[in-house]
């Protein structure tokens, strides 16, 4: 069935403040990952909420889903990040 909403949610932190963290989604079309959401994370958990309203590129034809979860840091400064949630959500068309 053709897909016609896919919400995104991911909840997570990083072992250092100040840590910017990049959500992307693969876009089959086009080989390509799509920007979802980009903001600074720290040390306490952020849940991030993202919904497709045209989401038929991010779901591959074998219904597979990826998301990229990207942190990086101004200095050389090491760090850990901590994802402790993920859950996509898929309507079809009729659902």
């Amino acid at each position: 069935a053709a897909v016609s909403k896919l919400t995104m949610t991911y909840n997570g932190d990083y072992t250092k403040n100040n840590t910017t963290q990049t959500l992307y989604l693969f876009n089959w079309s086009t080989g390509t990952w799509t920007q979802l959401d980009s903001r600074i994370v720290g040390e306490t958990d952020v849940t991030i909420t993202n919904e497709q309203t045209a989401p038929a590129n991010f779901v591959s034809p074998a219904g597979e889903i990826r998301l990229r979860v990207r942190g990086t840091r101004s200095n050389s400064q090491s760090f850990i990040g901590r994802g402790d949630f993920v859950r996509f959500t898929v309507e079809t068309a009729g659902s």
